[in-house]
């Protein structure tokens, strides 16, 4: 059977079953799963790995204190090297904003590389000396960071006792975000939506795109109290609905207001009474100027 790393080690072990053995393979872990044990079992069997590392897994290995590191200044790097069973383990310090430990079966501190980070003194980016360790993870590991950072920034918390319910809304966060990182690809140099504006907008979409605006049944309470209240507080113009939603074809039924409002449609000056009842907005619907089919077709 295979050795016991631990209950998170364990989980790459198991993954690491479809590797085959002996092609010299490279796996790349975070430091919830990385151990020294876990790195010794893989180099047995052909696979060389590297990963972050917490301070208290790394057994006996002294390094420089974090004071030290900070005093010697952003790129300052400690290393040491063991064999356990055969294998050589290399693990290495480096101190970037903040101290970071890496152990290695195959990487080290050599060659070393410079790069670009922030400075908050400075006011502007300097290089910094990297070890190639932390430029080979970062290479290999920088697309699943940012995605947990990106997750980490607007994650649905609908708190549930189900237990596939976090699964579930989990899973969708990560379809969100490989979505939007999909659509900044596609339009490389063009101005993008944030992330936040862009699940708002998948949000409004799946809320309205192909649904009819139902109206709702029974006489509104206080209604005069509420517009002298909306009329105080008037806040900034109405935003454009998404595309999906524009254009889905369904219950863009226009009616007639009291009061004129300045046409939604760009490059339009003109005002018209005429609003959307699905959309919320005033747009042009006379002979000369039909924004409002435009606004809804094009």
């Amino acid at each position: 059977g295979e050795d016991d790393c631990g209950a998170s080690s364990n989980v790459v072990m198991r993954l690491a079953r479809e590797v085959p053995d002996g092609m010299s393979h490279k796996l790349f872990y975070d430091n919830y799963f990385t151990s020294l044990s876990l790195q010794v079992y893989l180099s047995k069997r052909g696979i060389e790995s590297t990963g972050t590392a917490r301070a208290n897994r790394l057994h006996g290995c002294k390094f420089k204190s974090d004071k030290e590191m900070k005093k010697a200044g952003r790129g300052a790097v400690d290393a040491k090297e063991t064999t356990v069973d055969g294998v050589v383990l290399k693990a290495t310090k480096w101190h970037d904003n903040r101290p970071v430990h890496l152990l290695s079966t195959f990487a080290g501190v050599d060659p070393t590389s410079t790069v670009k980070r922030w400075s908050s003194a400075e006011k502007t980016t300097i290089g910094v000396e990297c070890p190639s360790v932390v430029v080979l993870y970062n290479k290999n590991m920088g697309g699943v960071d940012l995605l947990d950072s990106l997750l980490a920034l607007y994650r649905i918390r609908l708190r549930s006792k189900k237990w596939y319910h976090k699964i579930f809304f989990h899973a969708l966060d990560m379809m969100l975000v490989s979505s939007w990182l999909l659509y900044r690809r596609s339009l490389k140099e063009r101005a993008t939506l944030s992330l936040c504006l862009f699940k708002a907008q998948v949000a409004e979409a799946l809320c309205k795109a192909g649904k009819a605006d139902r109206p709702k049944r029974g006489r509104p309470s206080k209604e005069v109290e509420a517009r002298f209240e909306a009329k105080k507080h008037r806040g900034p113009a109405k935003p454009l609905p998404c595309k999906d939603a524009r254009l889905d074809g369904i219950s863009h039924f226009p009616i007639m207001t009291a009061q004129r409002g300045r046409c939604k449609m760009p490059d339009c000056q003109g005002t018209s009474r005429v609003l959307c009842r699905k959309c919320s907005l005033h747009l042009c619907f006379t002979r000369e100027r039909d924004c409002f089919y435009t606004f809804h077709s094009a």
